[in-house]
């Protein structure tokens, strides 16, 4: 048996999941696949991993692989429904939706095998199979260990400039490949981007369709993410091509720096006041951030104008080498204006756009389909748009809309939106963290005029009792269910069964998932005998003995080095045992039953705390820098053995004072125990 939420194999007679500490039930979601179903007579599939306007994504198993999967299924909100008490089988909400639904299912497959020729690309996630079954549609994807850089920052902190352009060069190198096939993202973001266990990152969610109509066909919602949309992406004639991935990559780095989203690109027509990252007090070169702000140009015309220019310039720039941005003359300061003509070819969006102009949809082989009738193009000779003011911008959109369903008449649904490990987690996430000093911009869509239609709000992060309120005033029924975790608090939201921005329907239900504590285990009666198991601590300092097993417990008592503790029970990293009077929680890696085992100098037997002392284990020095990234300005060096303060971490380096500065150092060459073995590496 498997673990409907991890999807690892539980141990004979238990439904209890050692790997992600959760009890193995499966969620009661009507209108989902019932945990449990078998597709193709090979993959398994779990509970879902969260849900978007277009699609659901479950984990699942590959069963002939012996691999964790992520399944995606299409189920179009608004059209689709299904009872799984009754018929795993989706059905319509309305008998005269048949076309739509069959149009946006082979585009669906079409996208996925377009998709799949791309996954050898490091880049992109990996599509390994799709099929038909349950009258709908299924993706099957790699299923991505990691968090989304949306978590990651807001968990571990802000990535150092030069180090997240360099890991996002190959996301840039699979753009470009997908770019000459006419194929573009449109909907990039920290939340489509995954940052892997091994360091790497990888982009999601291709080709999701951004123009859709309601469910009667009456209103057309143009859904769009504030912050990472360019200024084209808010008209349904904009020129969109390979420089609207770039305004979407650059805005995702500037967030990644700045902690903080871009200004939306409509408020930046009117009075651009988006700020350097220097200005922010970010350490970045001039060189890097006029390539980033280059990108992040209003005006498609004024922009980098594809990801092959991108990838040369930045890495010109990471080398230190001298470039100049194309048509900006002799000046290498992204104050001026950089006027660059736009690609000949005109890119289509992935079975988004396909129905536009002469209502036939074009294969993506097609490309000499798009000429200058089509609506999404624009002649190379158009001026660069001018500054409008709000009300004319609006104005300007409802027309567009409204000659579009004119023309139109329909519009073709597509997704590939997917929830926590393969789109957000939960994506983004366990929580879009109360830790951010500003939060994501939650997805909204504009406009629509249907009353009886809501767009879902992002209630993750948020307290229980806030979130049913706000889900209410929306006219939405709400559900609960309890997960233990120690990683958020309790009584606070991990995450929502349908996806920030996702139209509904008044009266609908939405399930949120709420933190609790985990359960203490009940003590065991401890019995001596001759069987009885010492385990011997072999921290090189102390571990804490806690009342639950999780880092952030409360501490009962201090074990020191080679004292001896009564074996009781286990549940995951931890061990249950008795000291004196006492029993508890310690971690098993600082414990062994050979009393003289080698000493563990590692910093897991608890956590660290601001003002806590580390020592230098280098074997010459360790550098402070100002960043944390070895590629940063060096401030001093710290000598083996000598004190530094902790503050706070951020993925390989503590950031600590040292005398009268204050710095980041790696933490392999940092101990909390001044007799911990010398790191002999280079710093």
């Amino acid at each position: 048996m498997y673990c409907y939420n991890c999807m690892n194999e539980l141990k004979e007679g238990t439904d209890y999941c050692y790997h992600c500490t959760k009890k193995s039930t499966p969620d009661n979601i009507p209108h989902h696949l019932a945990p449990g179903t078998i597709l193709e007579n090979k993959y398994l599939v779990g509970n879902a991993l969260g849900e978007g306007g277009f699609g659901i994504t479950y984990i699942g198993y590959d069963l002939n692989l012996d691999l964790k999967i992520a399944i995606k299924e299409f189920y179009p909100s608004g059209y689709a429904n299904r009872n799984n008490t009754v018929s795993n089988k989706v059905t319509l909400n309305y008998q005269n939706n048949g076309e739509y639904f069959k149009k946006g299912r082979d585009s669906f497959l079409r996208e996925a095998k377009s998709i799949a020729k791309f996954s050898k690309e490091s880049g992109i996630v990996d599509v390994r199979d799709f099929f038909t079954a349950n009258d709908t549609a299924y993706i099957i994807m790699e299923f991505i260990d990691g968090v989304t850089l949306s978590k990651h920052t807001s968990e571990k902190g802000l990535f150092d400039a030069c180090e997240i352009f360099r890991l996002m060069i190959p996301i840039m190198q699979s753009l470009e490949k997908m770019h000459r096939e006419g194929i573009i993202h449109r909907d990039i973001s920290p939340d489509n981007i995954m940052y892997t266990e091994d360091g790497t990152l990888k982009l999601m969610d291709f080709g999701s369709a951004r123009y859709f109509s309601g469910a009667e066909q009456k209103t057309m919602s143009v859904v769009l993410k504030p912050g990472y949309a360019p200024y084209e992406q808010y008209s349904s004639n904009g020129n969109q091509g390979p420089w609207t991935d770039v305004y979407g990559l650059c805005a995702t780095l500037y967030k990644c720096i700045t902690g903080k989203a871009p200004v939306d690109s409509l408020d930046r027509c009117q009075n651009d006041t988006l700020k350097k990252p220097s200005e922010l007090g970010v350490n970045i070169s001039p060189s890097l951030e006029n390539v980033l702000m280059y990108g992040l140009a209003v005006y498609h015309d004024n922009r980098c104008q594809s990801m092959e220019e991108l990838i040369e310039i930045t890495e010109k720039s990471l080398n230190n080498e001298q470039f100049n941005l194309k048509n900006a003359g002799n000046t290498s300061t992204t104050d001026d204006i950089y006027k660059t003509k736009a690609a000949d070819e005109k890119y289509k969006t992935m079975f988004a756009d396909n129905t536009y102009g002469d209502g036939k949809l074009y294969d993506n082989a097609d490309k000499d389909a798009f000429n200058n009738t089509s609506p999404h193009n624009m002649t190379d000779n158009a001026p660069a748009p001018k500054k409008k003011s709000r009300a004319l911008l609006v104005s300007g959109i409802a027309v567009a809309v409204i000659a579009a369903l004119a023309i139109v008449g329909f519009v073709i649904f597509n997704s590939l939106n997917s929830g926590e490990k393969n789109s957000s987690e939960n994506e983004t996430t366990v929580a879009e963290e109360t830790t951010q000093e500003e939060t994501e911009p939650s997805t909204t869509a504009v406009p629509t005029t249907e009353s009886n239609i809501v767009i879902m709000s992002d209630e993750s992060g948020k307290k229980l009792s806030d979130a049913k309120s706000e889900l209410k005033k929306l006219g939405l029924k709400v559900e609960t269910k309890f997960e233990e975790t120690d990683s958020v608090a309790e009584d606070y939201v991990i995450r929502q069964s349908v996806e920030p921005g996702r139209q509904l329907n008044k009266g609908d239900t939405v399930m949120l998932y709420v933190a609790k504590a985990p359960k203490e285990t009940e003590p065991l009666t401890v019995q001596q005998s001759d069987n009885d198991l010492y385990l011997y601590c072999c921290a090189s300092d102390h571990v804490t003995l806690r009342d639950r097993p999780s880092r952030t417990g409360l501490a009962k008592a201090k074990i020191l080095t080679r004292e001896s503790v009564k074996y009781i029970s286990s549940t995951g990293d931890f061990y249950f045992v008795s000291y004196g009077d006492k029993t508890g929680y310690v971690l098993k890696e600082f414990f062994s039953e050979n009393k003289n085992a080698p000493l563990n100098y590692g910093n897991g037997n608890a956590l660290l705390h601001p003002s806590d002392t580390l020592y230098c284990c280098a074997s010459d020095y360790a550098t402070l820098r100002e960043a944390p990234s070895r590629d940063s300005d060096e401030i001093c060096k710290i000598y083996t053995r000598d004190e530094v303060s902790y503050i706070s971490a951020t993925g390989d380096f503590y950031f600590v004072s040292y005398g009268n500065s204050t710095g980041y150092v790696l933490k392999s060459y940092f101990a909390t125990s001044p007799d911990a073995p010398l790191n002999y590496g280079t710093d």
